[in-house]
């Protein structure tokens, strides 16, 4: 089976950020998340639950980038630092029902051939505007 790293640069990802992490959490093999130092709405916190409930899987660093450029150097340090074969890039309102993720990696295990994926997993934007199939 392949290995898998999830990435994710989060700034302020209340309230979803917890959610998402805890979906994906079970079917990769580590979660590596930079937060920034900027955050000041309970993401912090909320990350430190999901590291204290999978112990070992998740690796956490802190930014304080001064432009939005400088993040590309966060992503790439993130890219360095993973350990699996392919890696999924989960920004904090990147919800993936268990099933279709499941389907992906099933997925990198047939066809390794492929150098990336790209899909469209439901995306969460706020309390007022989702998808209506994550509802439930």
């Amino acid at each position: 089976m392949a290995k898998i790293s999830a990435n994710t640069v989060v700034k302020n990802g209340m309230p979803f950020i917890g959610k998402v992490l805890r979906q994906v959490a079970p079917l990769v093999d580590e979660l590596i998340i930079t937060i920034s130092e900027k955050s000041n709405d309970g993401t912090i916190k909320e990350i430190s639950k999901v590291y204290e409930d999978f112990p070992g899987k998740v690796f956490v660093d802190f930014e304080n980038v001064s432009r939005p450029g400088e993040l590309t150097q966060v992503e790439q340090s993130q890219v360095d630092r993973s350990k699996g074969d392919w890696i999924l890039f989960l920004s904090d309102d990147d919800y993936w029902p268990t099933e279709e993720l499941r389907l992906c990696i099933q997925q990198l295990d047939r066809n390794l051939d492929v150098l990336a994926y790209d899909v469209s997993p439901y995306q969460v934007m706020n309390e007022f505007q989702h998808d209506t199939r994550w509802r439930g």
